[in-house]
């Protein structure tokens, strides 16, 4: 069985399809709650949670969304007087992610901050390797906060992981988290004021190859860029695309790359409202639409960064957008379905199966 875990602004929707084709809606749960992020992990459902007067939390389930519970141990930066974090707050969670060499999961947060968990999020712990970084004290927010929004760890490396923070830029750790790499060396800076402008690179997401995992791919602030060598060297790979500004960005199988543009950094909806997704199947090289089944009247809507999700078991792939709609792929994004239904502003889309 295949799940969708739909994180939005007022709550989390979840489906189920046998086929990829034909999904069932269980929920709303935590209905009231921003939901930023989702993570299935040996029958443990985890969401990241943000409320307007409670602040960010991490809540789990055991039961398929039937009942959940926040964990006593959160993430929670030290406060000891003279530490680099003695004044920093979880702002919100930006991202869940599973280590698939043990049981530790991740999570990434406002203020740009790691943390780790080896016990199924019952506690966490600061990598402080990260809050120390030497460059931090330059690092520049962007619109949506000092957001570390993307986690990727090397699929058969436990010691290797790429980050993405906005508006920072992308680290490696090759250590298993003692020290971090900045990789913005050949990554256009942006003018932000900062002292020091190779700490200011807006990256907005990153995908990996997973048969080629030296091979990456990023949607930053105003290009499309991909690396062949762990993100030692970027390139530009945007030609073919209707736009270069954007959020989401997934590898599918069979070997494809998706991307969703959007018109501009003032405009961001879709190019002319036509809302499409774009593939490419030579890593970049060229680029072609893949839309078919997705509506052809004027959709003037976004998608986000942590909206778009593709299986890595299967060619099922989706994707939710501002406005609320949900699509559905079961062969990697060439043909699309709606969702039947109409929801919350969509956050998050993450893909998982029954165990």
């Amino acid at each position: 069985m295949t799940r969708l875990l739909v994180g939005t602004a007022k709550g989390l929707f979840a489906f189920h399809s046998s086929d990829g084709r034909s999904w069932h809606m269980d929920g709303p749960f935590l209905a009231g709650w921003e939901v930023s992020a989702t993570l299935v992990k040996a029958g443990r459902w985890y969401t990241g949670t943000t409320h307007y007067a409670y602040g960010a939390t991490i809540r789990v389930s055991d039961d398929r969304g039937a009942t959940w519970r926040q964990p006593e141990g959160q993430p929670r930066f030290d406060q000891t007087p003279g530490s680099p974090s003695a004044e920093w707050k979880v702002n919100r969670i930006w991202e869940l992610m599973s280590d698939p060499s043990r049981e530790r999961i991740y999570v990434g947060i406002d203020e740009a901050a790691l943390f780790a968990s080896d016990d199924r999020a019952e506690t966490w712990n600061e990598v402080e390797s990260l809050t120390r970084q030497p460059s931090r004290k330059a690092w520049f927010a962007g619109g949506g906060g000092l957001c570390l929004h993307t986690i990727i760890p090397h699929p058969t490396n436990p010691d290797r992981m790429w980050l993405g923070i906005s508006a920072v830029g992308a680290f490696r750790t090759d250590d298993g988290g003692k020290s971090w790499k900045n990789l913005n060396r050949t990554l256009p800076a942006l003018p932000t004021g900062s002292p020091d402008e190779t700490a200011a690179c807006c990256v907005h997401r990153i995908a990996i190859d997973p048969a080629k995992p030296d091979m990456l791919y990023m949607q930053y602030h105003g290009a499309v860029m991909r690396t062949l060598d762990a993100g030692e060297n970027w390139e530009r790979i945007e030609t073919g695309l209707p736009g270069n500004f954007g959020f989401p960005m997934v590898c599918a199988q069979g070997n494809r790359l998706l991307v969703i543009p959007l018109e501009n950094e003032g405009v961001r909806y879709v190019p002319g409202g036509a809302l499409r997704v774009y593939a490419s199947e030579n890593s970049g090289q060229s680029w072609h639409e893949s839309g078919a089944g997705l509506p052809d009247d004027p959709r003037f809507t976004g998608v986000l960064r942590s909206a778009m999700a593709a299986d890595a078991q299967s060619p099922v792939v989706a994707f939710g957008t501002t406005s609320g709609e949900l699509f559905a792929s079961a062969d990697s994004g060439r043909t699309w379905q709606p969702i039947a239904g109409q929801f919350p502003r969509i956050m998050h889309v993450s893909i998982s199966h029954d165990d």
